[in-house]
């Protein structure tokens, strides 16, 4: 359970931060982002030739290289990416428990590898993904100067007030230290402004008034629509006098997103995390964060997947490492239900602890009682835990041989990377099942949707079995020269449910406008994207967004709109990005235009 929340007064004459103040005060030209980047760029390079390290700068490239093709990787941008994954643990970490000190190098140790969120009740936030190499054994008895770099940063950031914050307070840092060349632009969110989000959300899509509403974002960036969604469920719970513990499960359930940047998943689970505000900083119920560092399954955009196997009693979902030189499997009955992903994968480390503990015994011999230990721990009913049911045998063996490829991983020195990857990717199994009623995401880096393998079955199969077998046929999607308009297909047809709407911000010049503004073509040799949507909302008549102008496509999931398009302008100057939409009003109106006019 959390800790109780800190009376006011530890807070006392400490600023609650803005996005900007935050990206400010931490950003590029900060002394302390160049102390901190100076001496984590010196670590990492003395710990070069580290299995634990090579292997998780080795993932991170192929990770990042899927969500932005156009990134260069470098030592300097993974040592970019992990200040800011710290910054963002820290920040949490005085969200959850603000006025209290850190106490010393083990919770330091803790609050990097995810334990203490662990212990404060809050799971899948935390672990030990990309950016814990500073926990790698070698490091840390090198002097712990990972730890006192981390406890110098925990101390510059113990002068703000935490407990209080405001929308998307990490994302104008994420951008900052993700834009631009070299870097390329942010995936999924190039500059979705809070307001824009809070616009989307609550205009045009009703979440404000509809809060049955499930709402999904499959290429959530920093995390802007989650926070927004958030907030605005929060918000009408609140106003009706519902439950805390009833509104929090209601979230968890109904507000969920994935993403394969590593950063980006990082940021947007703290996003989601600081948006349930008062929800959790105190007693509540177990939390399971709805973010996923997961793509659509066997697509360029999910770098780790495989085909789906259906020879067995139930499919199987194969993942496989960097080099492809060794696959592990996942069964259906654990990929389709995340509290069984996050249960099972979260209880190895202990086992694989226990390989290492019996290692004296024989590497082979300590396994193989592991093995037997986890394999009847699968198949035992587990009353009192989110999955009583036990697995079959067939699931059960799968997960076993999985086990055991991690265990050599682990004795290899990778720790416990590989359970944090294979607790992740197979989410999108259970979102292409679950089905939303709004899917909203940034398409400003369209990623071209090709194929994993040569034909789209290859291509989309397992979605297409976890849509509910031949009826998952409609999943199949052809790959094209239009990447917005696979991307748009892709995520209706695999996500939304069929009443369902979706709202897909996109640059300017993949679109038709309308109304007064300037009519710019966008056809593709297929169906034209702008009949595949039934509402555009042109954005380039707001001052102050981010270039290239852009606009927000809004549809259902039918392949072409039986009717012409409406048109709605936004105009006037943009406030912070990180303010509300009530307070955006003051400065942007909006106009509706009629029916979308289309160029010769």
């Amino acid at each position: 359970m959390a800790a109780d929340r800190a009376a006011p007064s530890e807070n006392a004459g400490r600023p609650v931060p803005t996005a900007q103040d935050l990206a400010l005060a931490l950003g590029r030209d900060s002394p302390i982002y160049q102390r901190t980047f100076t001496q984590l760029l010196e670590l990492f390079r003395q710990a070069q030739g580290t299995p634990g390290v090579d292997l998780r700068y080795r993932e991170w490239a192929v990770y990042l290289s899927a969500a932005v093709p156009s990134v260069e990787c470098s030592e300097e941008l993974f040592v970019n990416h992990t200040y800011l994954a710290l910054v963002a643990r820290l920040v949490a970490r005085y969200f959850l428990s603000p006025g209290a000190p850190v106490s010393g190098a083990e919770e330091l140790a803790h609050i990097i590898d995810g334990d203490y969120f662990r212990e404060q009740g809050i799971d899948n936030y935390i672990e030990d993904d990309f950016f814990t190499w500073l926990l790698i054994p070698d490091i840390v008895a090198s002097g712990e100067s990972g730890l006192k770099t981390m406890g110098w940063l925990a101390n510059a950031l113990a002068s703000y007030d935490f407990s209080r914050t405001p929308p998307g307070l990490l994302t104008g840092l994420y951008h900052q230290l993700t834009g631009g060349p070299p870097n390329g632009p942010s995936p999924g969110d190039i500059h979705t402004p809070y307001w824009l989000a809070e616009y989307v959300l609550q205009e045009e899509l009703g979440l404000g008034t509809d809060g049955e509403q499930s709402v999904l974002d499959p290429c959530c960036g920093p995390g802007t629509f989650l926070a927004a969604a958030v907030r605005l469920h929060a918000e009408r719970l609140a106003g009706e006098g519902q439950d805390d513990f009833d509104s929090l499960l209601h979230i968890l359930d109904r507000v969920m997103g994935m993403d394969i940047h590593p950063l980006a998943v990082t940021v947007a689970r703290t996003n989601y995390l600081l948006s349930l505000g008062s929800l959790v900083q105190g007693v509540h119920v177990p939390v399971l964060l709805p973010v996923y560092l997961s793509g659509p399954i066997a697509t360029a955009r999910n770098p780790g997947s495989s085909v789906l196997s259906n020879g067995g009693p139930e499919p199987v979902y194969t993942f496989h490492t960097e080099t492809r030189e060794e696959m592990f499997q996942v069964p259906d009955s654990v990929a389709s239900n995340l509290e069984s992903l996050d249960w099972l994968f979260a209880r190895l480390p202990n086992y694989l602890r226990g390989a290492e503990t019996r290692g004296s015994k024989g590497d082979d011999e300590a396994a193989q009682a592991v093995l037997n230990a986890y394999y009847n721990y699968l198949v035992a009913p587990k009353l009192r835990t989110p999955i009583p049911e036990p697995l079959s045998r067939f699931a059960a063996d799968t997960m076993v041989a999985t086990a055991a490829k991690l265990i050599n991983r682990y004795l290899q020195g990778a720790g416990l990377f590989w359970p944090f990857i294979l607790k992740n990717l197979p989410a999108s199994v259970y979102m292409a099942r679950r089905k939303f009623d709004l899917v909203v995401s940034n398409l400003c880096q369209p990623v071209t949707a090709e194929a994993s393998g040569s034909g789209k079955e290859d291509r989309l199969g397992p979605t297409a079995a976890a849509s509910g077998g031949e009826s998952g046929r409609e999943a199949e999607i052809s790959p094209g020269d239009d990447p917005a308009g696979d991307q748009w297909s892709e995520y209706t047809a695999l996500y939304l449910n069929d009443a369902g709407r979706t709202a897909l911000i996109m640059p300017f010049d993949a679109q038709a406008s309308g109304g007064s503004g300037a009519v710019t073509g966008y056809k593709s040799q297929a169906t034209p994207l702008y009949q595949r949507a039934d509402k555009v909302v042109d954005l380039s008549g707001v001052d102050g967004l981010s270039s290239p102008p852009y606009c927000v496509l809004i549809g259902n999931k039918s392949l072409a709109s039986l009717q012409p398009a409406s048109t709605t302008t936004l105009k006037g100057t943009a406030p912070s990005d990180d303010a509300r939409w009530e307070q955006a009003r003051e400065h942007v109106t909006i106009v509706d235009e009629g029916p979308l006019t289309l160029p010769d």
